[in-house]
């Protein structure tokens, strides 16, 4: 006797009507597989699993896993199939809180629970098996292989299911966060006032604008709200070759070997627009 599930990556977008290309639909495959036996492992232990592509459909590229467990193995087990769609999101909650990068601290609060402290400073409470698959079972580079990679490229939102029920519903840009924990050292930060001129604004994805600091192009988030409420509403008007007086930081880190730096934009002090930008704004 078996107990059977479906799970479904339903991939959303105009290009993805088209097909996916065969390589990352291979790793998504790959990488969906992966988590499901991690999960599978926390939840039901080492009682046998059969996983299968059951199907691909067209439209919005849907691709349908057949999950059949032991009916018999599994019924000695007081864990069921909605505790795997619980610890699926909670897995897919802390990928996402990390975004790659190796958590500050954690704690063990009792009940099974972990608090986890992450490279910004927020911390979550979340299921200890929810942190073993993604510290210790590459749960976040599965993810990465059928989340973020086919949204980078191929489509525009995912929505994951597991017998009809959401677990995920993720778009291209929320995708950046869905990425494996990195081998990286942070070295240091340094923080100072400068001018910057802007060569590309970037108002979607990851939002970091190009700029050029008279002697190199850089690429820098802004997270002054209030400058970009501004912006978004309208109210300031730019364009490339404006200059804007900032505090930038600069962040660096050691990266699988090599050194990265970072840039962010923490607040815009006074906005200076190019001659071309005064003219049309008089115009």
């Amino acid at each position: 006797m078996t107990e059977q599930h479906r799970l479904s990556l339903r991939y959303k977008g105009e290009q993805i009507q088209e097909g996916m290309d065969p390589y990352v639909f291979a790793e998504a495959v790959r990488g969906f597989a992966d988590l499901t036996y991690a999960l599978h492992r926390n939840v039901y232990g080492d009682s046998s699993i059969e996983l299968r592509v059951e199907r691909i459909a067209e439209g919005s590229w849907l691709v349908d896993f057949l999950m059949s467990l032991n009916s018999q193995q599994i019924s000695t087990i007081s864990s069921s199939f909605a505790d795997l769609v619980v610890l699926a999101k909670e897995v897919f909650s802390l990928i996402q809180h990390l975004g790659g990068k190796q958590p500050q601290s954690r704690e063990v609060v009792g009940g099974g629970k972990v608090n986890i402290v992450n490279y910004n400073g927020n911390q979550t409470i979340y299921n200890l098996h929810a942190e073993n698959i993604v510290l210790n079972q590459s749960g976040g580079k599965a993810a990465e292989r059928f989340i973020r990679r086919p949204l980078m490229s191929e489509a525009t939102a995912l929505s994951v299911e597991f017998d009809g029920r959401s677990a995920l519903d993720v778009d291209r840009t929320e995708s950046e966060s869905f990425v494996g924990l990195r081998s990286e050292e942070h070295l240091l930060e340094s923080r100072g006032e400068c001018w910057l001129t802007i060569i590309a604004p970037i108002l979607e994805g990851d939002g970091r604008w190009k700029f050029s600091d008279g002697s190199r192009t850089i690429a820098a988030r802004i997270i002054d709200e209030n400058f970009m409420n501004a912006v978004h509403a309208g109210d300031e008007a730019f364009a490339n070759g404006d200059n804007l007086r900032v505090v930038l930081l600069a962040i660096q880190e050691k990266i699988q070997g090599k050194i990265k730096t970072h840039f962010i934009i923490e607040k815009v002090i006074s906005h200076e627009r190019s001659q071309n930008n005064q003219q049309e704004f008089l115009l």
